[in-house]
């Protein structure tokens, strides 16, 4: 798959809105409740925004950043194109744009993402208990 990565313009919004709700209501790992709780242009308010764009211009996930905390918020793919190196490549594309160290929280049932970030040199800081139930606090320096 042929992808690049991009700011977000105002017209991914639809598209976005669309993955960030289906991907959240496929997250298993999610209490019930909060899969049913997504309202994108809420919960990245104030946030950086960067999108993978396939070569036919399809939307394929995004990344976005609290900046002043250098904190990865949100990082979602479409469930068809998983597992394509656009999850890395978000992540990659913070370099440049977003000092490092980096840090975000993975909720401990999110067995996949934990493995996701640790083998690609994410580190356990510390962890704690949320409303969505455990998580470990990762950093990428």
């Amino acid at each position: 798959m042929t992808f690049s990565v991009r700011p977000i313009a105002e017209r991914d919004r639809p598209a976005l809105e669309s993955i960030y709700r289906d991907c959240r209501a496929d997250a298993e790992w999610l209490p019930p409740k909060m899969r049913k709780r997504s309202n994108f242009a809420r919960d990245t308010k104030g946030e950086l925004i960067l999108v993978a764009v396939a070569s036919n211009d399809e939307l394929e996930g995004f990344v976005s950043v609290w900046e002043p905390k250098r904190f990865i918020h949100h990082l979602y793919v479409r469930s068809l194109s998983r597992r394509k190196g656009i999850g890395e490549a978000l992540i990659e594309a913070l370099d440049g744009r977003v000092p490092r160290p980096w840090q975000l929280k993975c909720l401990r049932a999110n067995s996949v993402a934990t493995a996701f970030y640790l083998s690609r040199g994410w580190n356990e800081i510390s962890s704690g208990d949320s409303a969505d139930g455990p998580y470990a606090l990762l950093e990428r320096a």
